[in-house]
């Protein structure tokens, strides 16, 4: 005749329920990893956005302003320094990004039009992009998007 014991519930052995500490750790190390990877990869990508959604639009001010020349046979004339009043002056123009301040210089021969970042704005910080009436862009200030001062 065999005997067998059972075990109380608090006799048995216990077994390990869950995450050691090391295997969370791990986990929380992996996470960090990939997240200083992520970060600084989508800061950058955000950051080329906003200049090229400046770029546009700059070059659909740049068209405004040659429709008129094509209606007039010369360029308005302006000297505006604010987003706003340029809004306000070119009608239908309005910019995608509130973060440049945009500017006109312009007189019956040719222009040159702006968007200047002011300077407590990050990465982006005193980037200055500019487009004449003959075609020439500029970017300075942004070496770490475009360090050959070209457009992106």
């Amino acid at each position: 005749m065999k005997l067998t014991t059972q075990l109380r519930p608090s006799q048995r052995p216990q077994t390990a329920n869950g995450f050691s500490l090391i295997e969370l750790l791990i986990v929380v190390g992996i996470i960090g990893v990939i997240t200083g990877i992520a970060i600084p990869n989508y800061i950058a990508f955000s950051d080329k956005s906003i200049l090229r959604s400046t770029q546009s639009d700059l070059a659909a001010l740049s068209l405004a302003l040659e429709n008129d020349y094509q209606k007039k046979l010369q360029y308005p004339i302006y000297n505006l320094a604010d987003t706003n009043a340029i809004m306000d002056s070119i009608g239908k123009w309005k910019p995608s990004s509130e973060r440049f301040r945009y500017y006109i210089e312009s007189n019956a021969n040719g222009y040159t039009i702006g968007a200047e970042m002011p300077t407590e704005q990050g990465n982006l910080s005193s980037c200055h992009l500019s487009l004449q009436d003959n075609g020439t862009q500029e970017l300075s200030s942004c070496d770490k998007y475009a360090p050959d001062g070209k457009w992106i």
